[in-house]
């Protein structure tokens, strides 16, 4: 039915057959509301028709000519955390996640600051103190010990923070190689120590000393190696190997 425009009440209801007055070309007509209400439809911008038919929290993405959809910033695991990523909670946030995996990624410029606490490969400097602590789980002062390169002195020590003291540096592996200028000049084992090249000492070199019972095997320790031997029928002597027998270096006589 056709209604006055005073007929209708403030934030009353309105009919999809009610008429309102309008015009088609420049005659007077009447359409329903849901005629008009289509009129007033084509006459917006396709894009804002599109916005306005979605009914999906989120980042508005315009994808076509008409078209669009509801989008999120979402983020990579273990590389950056998105919080908020639709911004239906509040504005997106992007964070660093407390253990980050950047495999395959490379790093270059910029300036990194230093970090006082080694990883679980035992890497990262800072301040000329490297710190190595005992239990990863637990990375406090307190725990485990400390790497401090003295550079006056030119040399690594395992650090007491607790005693402020520097003590010797002690290494835990089944091979410690040295390697300088890319190349390896010693390699130390549970079974001992291989130099490559020339040895050289400031003080004594100390043989292992052995009984005539208790000598290792002379081909297992090869040819050329050395012992000291304490109750050598001789007398106490140096022994080394012809990768048979332990002889004597007075005379070459076998040890006995």
């Amino acid at each position: 039915m056709s209604r006055k425009w005073s007929a209708f009440t403030a934030g009353g209801a309105v009919l999809a057959t009610d008429q309102v007055v309008g015009l088609g070309g420049t005659v007077n007509v009447r359409w329903t509301w849901a005629q008009a209400a289509t009129f007033v439809l084509s006459q917006l911008d396709s894009d804002l028709t599109a916005l306005a038919a979605n009914t999906t929290n989120g980042l508005w993405a315009r994808t076509g000519v008409g078209t669009g959809a509801a989008r999120a910033i979402v983020g990579t695991a273990n590389e950056i955390t998105i919080t908020n990523g639709d911004g239906g909670a509040g504005n997106p946030t992007a964070s660093l996640p407390p253990a980050m995996t950047l495999t395959g990624k490379t790093m270059s410029g910029g300036t990194f600051t230093a970090v006082n606490r080694l990883d679980s490969t035992g890497r990262i400097a800072s301040g000329g103190t490297i710190y190595a602590v005992a239990d990863a789980s637990t990375p406090t002062n307190s725990v485990g010990g400390e790497f401090a390169w003295l550079g006056t002195t030119t040399r690594l020590m395992s650090y007491n923070r607790a005693t402020s003291t520097a003590q010797p540096l002690q290494l835990s592996a089944s091979t410690v190689t040295v390697n300088i200028s890319s190349t390896d000049v010693m390699t130390v084992s549970s079974t001992g120590a291989a130099v490559t090249g020339t040895l050289s000492a400031t003080s004594w070199i100390k043989s292992g000393s052995f009984t005539v019972g208790t000598v290792p095997s002379a081909s297992a320790a090869g040819a050329g190696a050395q012992i000291y031997v304490s109750n050598e029928s001789g007398g106490a002597v140096t022994a080394f190997s012809d990768a048979t027998n332990w002889r004597r270096v007075t005379d070459r006589a076998i040890i006995s």
